[in-house]
């Protein structure tokens, strides 16, 4: 199968500051239109504690329902939609990490003991310097 969808053309509408003391700190909103469905589609970017995003979308007819990001319109076009969903990402990170050039960063390396906790690996450059 070939994945060749171009997506849409995401256009930003507002950062919502969240105040409600979870580990939900603001959104991100933006907007999109799909030619191939007739439909405006919002996309929701949630910025959380720990430096991660939640992406989601919903048609723009939903609005006003509680189950907006579960209704399916079965209208096709999946791919372009997904698509869009990814093309919010090197935006995301260009308004929250405008300093950082790459997309992940690798993780401390662990080893598990005899009896399974989990200890942290002294930093790669202070095991090198020994040797």
């Amino acid at each position: 199968m070939i994945f060749d969808y171009p997506g849409y053309d995401l256009q930003f509408i507002q950062k919502r500051r969240i105040k409600d003391g979870s580990a939900h700190l603001f959104s991100f909103l933006y907007k999109f239109y799909s030619p191939i469905t007739e439909l405006q589609y919002v996309l929701t970017a949630d910025y959380h504690e720990g430096d991660f995003f939640a992406i989601k979308f919903y048609a723009k007819m939903l609005r006003k329902s509680d189950f907006k990001y579960s209704l399916i319109t079965n209208k096709g076009d999946v791919g372009n939609l997904l698509v869009t969903c990814l093309k919010c990402v090197p935006l995301l990170l260009k308004r929250t990490q405008p300093r950082h050039s790459d997309l992940s960063a690798p993780a401390r390396m662990i080893r598990f003991l005899k009896n399974w906790r989990i200890t942290q690996i002294p930093n790669a450059l202070e095991s090198t310097e020994s040797l």
